[in-house]
């Protein structure tokens, strides 16, 4: 278990983390000074001893209601080679000197680390106290061949365009790819994610990844809990269906079959759903809701790209 030092450090961790979290491209109050506060967090062992590893959970107050975020982030005395984009910052630690900060992601030593703790070969320590195990996160793993204990992380490399979360593509020794998503905003709650997927994979759906595990914790005292990361199989050589949509629609090309055929497995997917799960007819509250809010963001939308106002009448229609 890693030793905390008592340590004076300059910047702060969160102050440091406010200088650079409002230009990421999940941070939901844009244009807004972040107006963070530490809620809890907690620490992994790196085995080198080299690497400060360490997840922040924070309350931002320029949201209303605040949002929680999750902040992985690693401390290192030299710059990581090819990593400058993920560089949060440095800070001047009284101890052991200038120390390189990098969001945890983009660090193939946090990568190992969170893939261990999901297989349940490590656990999470108190970020405030040395040799303490942190008892509100835990990490959960699925039986099967990836549960094998001697597997670990041999590349990673984070997926790019995504909104609200950070997803990295793991290569595991002798098991293949994996794909593991760190939830940057925070919920109450379960994820559906850890949910719905498993309960697809029961079904017999053959659209879905073989879930491989989750992390859980508490954070505000205990008061909310819910999920933090999800790892499933890696399908090498699939693409999101929106970005083919998107580079479909750039290249001129017809779409129709791949629309066709995606519809069919989004039909089958929520039929699946349907049948294990609760469900009830929609109101016309409902309805009303759903249409204002498709509406709102097609207005917004056209704020930002004013070529969207020729489309206006089919969209809104």
């Amino acid at each position: 278990m890693a030793e905390v030092l008592d340590a004076t450090l300059t910047p702060g961790k969160v102050d440091l983390v406010a200088g650079w979290i409002g230009r990421q491209r999940w941070y939901a109050a844009k244009g807004q000074a972040p107006r963070l506060t530490r809620l809890r967090g907690f620490r992994f062992d790196d085995p080198a001893g080299e690497v400060g590893i360490e997840t922040l959970v924070l309350r931002d107050d320029a949201t209303t209601p605040p949002t929680v975020y999750q902040v992985p982030l690693t401390y290192r005395g030299a710059p990581l080679v090819g990593a400058e984009r993920a560089l949060v910052g440095t800070m001047e630690h009284s101890v052991l000197g200038t120390r390189y900060v990098y969001d945890g992601p983009h660090d193939p030593v946090y990568v190992a680390a969170l893939w261990r703790f999901i297989q349940g070969r490590a656990q999470a320590q108190a970020a405030g106290v040395s040799n303490t195990v942190e008892p509100a996160f835990s990490g959960h793993t699925v039986p099967g061949r990836y549960a094998a204990r001697s597997s670990d992380v041999t590349a990673s490399r984070v997926l790019g365009g995504e909104q609200s979360n950070t997803s990295i593509v793991c290569g595991v020794a002798d098991l293949g790819p994996v794909i593991v998503k760190v939830f940057r905003t925070l919920s109450p709650g379960a994820n559906p994610d850890v949910v719905l997927q498993p309960a697809l994979a029961a079904a017999g759906c053959e659209h879905v990844p073989t879930t491989l595990g989750w992390v859980s914790g508490q954070w505000a005292d205990g008061q909310e809990e819910g999920h933090l990361a999800f790892a499933q199989e890696f399908l090498a050589g699939t693409q999101d269906a929106w970005r083919v949509a998107t580079e479909s629609v750039a290249a001129g090309s017809d779409l129709t079959g791949g629309a066709a055929q995606l519809g069919e497995v989004v039909a089958q997917i929520h039929q699946i759903l349907a049948e294990a799960f609760p469900t009830r007819r929609p109101t016309a509250e409902d309805r009303v809701t759903l249409v204002t809010g498709l509406r709102e963001r097609f207005r917004a939308a056209a704020d930002e790209v004013p070529e969207l106002v020729d489309f206006a009448a089919e969209a809104l229609a």
